[in-house]
């Protein structure tokens, strides 16, 4: 998930966490999410 509201991004991590068992990776723009993709 991609978004530069840290809150937004923390809210929307554990929600999908909790209620689908995901592991979920987030970024604060495209080419720190780009970076995360390369790495995983």
């Amino acid at each position: 998930m991609v978004d530069d509201e840290e809150t937004i991004l923390d809210i929307f991590k554990e929600y999908l966490e909790f209620a689908s068992n995901y592991t979920v990776l987030t970024a604060a723009d495209g080419l720190e999410a780009l970076e995360i993709i390369k790495r995983e």
